[in-house]
């Protein structure tokens, strides 16, 4: 499972993180639409990230509520 990041991290960060260019390395300003598209990215990278720890950590809890249950 990939590690969560937290919310101080820099977009600049978390592009470099998955491999992607900042334009501004390169002194070109980007677009609005790219922006959205690197925006749109990185929220939907996060919230499946996110969403994995959750699903993960709720399946932990009840796999422990499980066996330690007691059987009548």
């Amino acid at each position: 499972m990939g590690s969560l990041r937290y919310s101080g991290d820099s977009i600049e960060g978390l592009t470099r993180m998955h491999g992607l260019m900042s334009y501004r390395r390169f002194g070109r300003a980007r677009s609005l639409r790219s922006d959205r598209a690197l925006d749109r990215y990185v929220a939907t990278k996060l919230w499946f990230e996110l969403g994995r720890y959750v699903a993960t950590e709720l399946w932990l809890e009840f796999g422990r509520y499980v066996t330690t249950e007691q059987s009548t």
